[in-house]
């Protein structure tokens, strides 16, 4: 999620070009797209993914968030517009219950 990674100082080394490639005029949510098609593949394998619901890669460092989720709630979740969390996610959490 855009709003919940963070790296090291020096971790996106090489990148510059991609980013200055990257379409991002009028593109609602070219920050994701960025994140998931360039930032995630070079990182993902030199990171630390907390990941309560277990939906992560295989072979990656995954651990449960810190913190215990309530019910069906975790930290960082999505919310639709009528600020409803996300039935995707909500549905995955309850099956897993």
């Amino acid at each position: 999620m855009a709003g919940m990674w963070g790296c090291k100082s020096g971790a996106l080394q090489g990148l510059q070009k991609d980013w200055l490639a990257h379409q991002w005029r009028n593109n609602y949510g070219a920050d994701q797209d960025f994140l998931a098609k360039i930032i995630y593949p070079h990182i993902k394998h030199k990171s630390l993914i907390h990941d309560a619901i277990g939906m992560s890669e295989q072979g990656l460092d995954v651990r449960l968030f810190p913190v215990i989720r309530e019910g069906l709630d975790f930290v960082g979740q999505c919310f639709d517009a009528q600020d409803n969390p996300n039935s995707y996610y909500e549905e995955t959490l309850f099956q897993r219950r």
